[in-house]
C-alpha cells in the first residue's frame, strides 16, 4: 500500500488551516439566487522548488478519516499560492522608511536560508468535488461532497495521479496538461451531449482550442452536424480547410453581404498569426486560398428583412418579464389566450405571422390589442408589440432570394458544419433565438434525432448578466436556457 500511495501522492509537510464558505448574489430574471462555494488555506513549509511548482496548474489532496474507518483523500485545485514571513505584518506606513528596508532586506536574504520557523507558504485551493479512496490495490476517484478537517495533512497528487483523475481511458488526445507533460484525453460523446464552456483571457486561445475541438468531432463522430454562431469572425479562417473542401459539406450564412467577393470575405474575418506564419513558411498567399472558400462553401446572406416574426417569438417575449414586469398580469392573462389560440386554430408556434390565415391574425390582433390596452405606450413591451401588430395588418413585401430561418435550420442537419456570421450582437441574438427555438421543436415534434453541437462565440453576448427586452439579450437568454436544459434530451 505505500508503495501505491507515493505513486499518487508527493509529501510537502503541509496541512489545512481553514475551510470557509464563500458566497455570491445574482439576480436573473426577477429572481436572486446565492451561490455558494468553498475555499481552503493550506499552510506549507516554505520551499522554492514547491512554491515554483505552484505556479502551474496543481492538485492537492487532503486526508481525510471517514465514518467508516476509512482514509480518503478530498481534492483541491490551486489556485494560487502566497509566501509568508513572520515580520511582514510589522511593515506598515508607520515604521520607518530606514527601518522598513531593513525589514525588507531581512526577509529577503531569509527566502534562501534554510532555516524553516521564520517563513511558509499560504496556498489557497477549491474543491473539486471529487474524493480519492482505495479499492484494493489501486486508487480510484469518484464525485462525493465531503469536506476536509482543519489540521489535516494535504498533499501533491502525483502526475501519475493527475493523469488518472483527468484523463478518460482510451478517450481522444486533444493537448498536453501544462505543468504535467500528460497528454489531455476526453470523451468527445459526453462533450457533446451536455454543455461545456471554454473561459479565459482575450488571447489566450479559446477560439483555437474550440476549433480543434470542432475537428475532432467531426473525425470520430460522424453523425454529428456542427453548428457555429460567430461573432467575431474566427472559424472561417480557423477552419479554412473545411470550407474550401469541396467533398466536405459546408455552409456559410452572414448578416454581411459580401457579393461573391472573396477579398470581402477575408477582410471580415480575424487570421490568426499563426496562419498568416503557416501561409509564409510555404510561400502561400491567403487571398489565392479565400477565392476557394466561395468554390468550396455554399454562402447565402440573411439580412433583417429576412426575419419572420413568430407568435413563438411573441411568447418569449412576455415570458421574459411575467415575473419581473409591472404588467404581470395582463401578461399572464396573454399567454393563457396564446396557448388557447395555438391548440384551437392548430398552428404551429414558430409559424411566421404574415402567413397565418385571416381569421387567426384577427385572433392575433385581439391579444395584441388587449396587450397595448394594459401596458404603457412608453415602455419598450409596447414598441415591440406595435411591430408585431404592423407584421398582422400590413406586413411589407417579402425579399426576393430571401433566406428563412426554416431553411437555414434544414442546412443545419443536412451539412456537417455550418457556421452563421453575424458581427452585429444585436442581430445574433435574434438569429439565435429562432434558430434554437426551431431546432427544438422539429426535435421535439417532428422527431428529428441528428445530434447538433451548437456552438456559441462570445456567449456572454446572448446570456448577459442584466436582460433587456428592447436589445433581444431578454429572448436569445430565454432560448439559450432552453437549449442548455432540453438540448441533450433531443440529441
Amino acid at each position: 500500500m505505500s508503495e501505491i500511495r507515493e505513486e499518487y501522492l508527493i509529501p510537502m509537510n503541509a496541512r489545512l488551516k481553514s475551510f470557509e464558505p464563500i458566497s455570491q448574489k445574482v439576480s436573473f430574471h426577477g429572481t436572486t439566487l446565492t451561490a455558494v462555494s468553498h475555499i481552503a488555506v493550506i499552510e506549507s513549509q516554505f520551499n522554492l522548488d514547491l512554491f515554483d511548482r505552484l505556479h502551474d496548474p496543481s492538485f492537492l489532496a487532503t486526508e481525510r478519516l471517514t465514518a467508516s474507518g476509512e482514509s480518503a483523500y478530498i481534492i483541491l485545485e490551486v489556485l494560487f499560492a502566497e509566501p509568508k514571513h513572520f515580520e511582514m505584518p510589522t511593515i506598515s506606513p508607520d515604521v520607518p522608511v530606514l527601518l522598513r528596508r531593513e525589514l525588507l532586506t531581512r526577509i529577503d536574504e531569509s527566502w534562501v536560508r534554510e532555516e524553516m520557523g521564520d517563513k511558509w507558504i499560504n496556498i489557497r485551493a477549491v474543491p473539486t468535488g471529487y474524493l480519492m479512496r482505495r479499492e484494493g490495490n489501486r486508487w480510484v476517484f469518484e464525485r462525493r461532497r465531503f469536506s476536509p478537517m482543519v489540521g489535516s495533512r494535504v498533499h501533491i497528487l502525483s502526475s501519475r495521479a493527475v493523469e488518472d483523475f483527468l484523463c478518460v481511458q482510451d478517450g481522444i488526445e486533444i493537448g498536453q496538461i501544462q505543468g504535467f507533460d500528460i497528454p489531455l484525453s476526453i470523451d468527445l460523446e459526453k462533450l457533446v451531449r451536455y454543455h461545456a464552456g471554454m473561459f479565459g483571457f482575450t488571447g489566450t486561445g479559446k477560439s483555437n482550442l474550440t476549433s480543434f475541438l470542432i475537428r475532432r468531432v467531426l473525425d470520430f463522430l460522424p453523425e454529428i452536424r456542427v453548428f457555429i454562431m460567430d461573432i467575431s469572425g474566427e472559424y472561417i479562417s480557423n477552419l479554412l480547410d473545411l470550407f474550401i473542401d469541396p467533398e466536405f459539406s459546408t455552409w456559410i450564412f452572414s448578416t454581411e453581404d459580401f457579393e461573391d467577393n472573396a477579398s470581402r470575405l477575408m477582410e471580415s474575418q480575424a487570421i490568426p498569426e499563426t496562419l498568416w506564419t503557416l501561409f509564409e513558411e510555404n510561400n502561400l498567399q491567403l487571398e489565392d486560398i479565400f477565392p476557394l472558400v466561395l468554390e468550396g462553401s455554399s454562402i447565402r446572406t440573411f439580412s433583417s428583412q429576412d426575419f419572420d416574426y413568430t407568435i413563438q417569438f411573441l411568447i418569449d417575449i412576455l415570458r421574459s418579464q411575467e415575473s419581473s414586469s409591472y404588467y404581470s398580469v395582463a401578461i399572464r392573462g396573454a399567454l393563457v389566450r396564446l396557448q388557447n389560440l395555438l391548440s384551437s386554430s392548430n398552428i404551429e408556434p414558430l409559424t411566421p405571422i404574415r402567413v397565418l390565415e385571416e381569421d387567426q391574425k384577427r385572433s392575433l390582433l385581439e391579444i395584441l390589442e388587449y396587450l397595448l390596452s394594459n401596458i404603457s405606450e412608453k415602455s419598450s413591451l409596447s414598441r415591440q408589440i406595435l411591430l408585431l401588430r404592423e407584421e398582422c395588418i400590413n406586413p411589407p413585401p417579402l425579399p426576393t432570394n430571401r433566406t428563412t430561418i426554416n431553411e437555414i435550420v434544414n442546412q443545419i442537419f443536412e451539412s456537417r458544419l455550418t457556421v452563421f456570421y453575424a458581427p452585429e450582437p444585436y442581430d445574433a441574438r435574434k438569429i439565435v433565438s429562432s434558430i434554437i427555438n426551431r431546432l427544438l421543436y422539429l426535435k421535439k415534434s417532428r422527431g428529428y434525432r441528428t445530434p447538433v453541437l451548437f456552438v456559441l462565440d462570445e456567449a456572454q453576448e446572448y446570456i448577459p448578466y442584466n436582460v433587456r427586452k428592447e436589445d433581444f439579450t431578454a429572448a436569445s437568454s430565454e432560448s439559450v436556457e432552453r437549449l442548455l436544459r432540453q438540448g441533450r434530451k433531443y440529441r
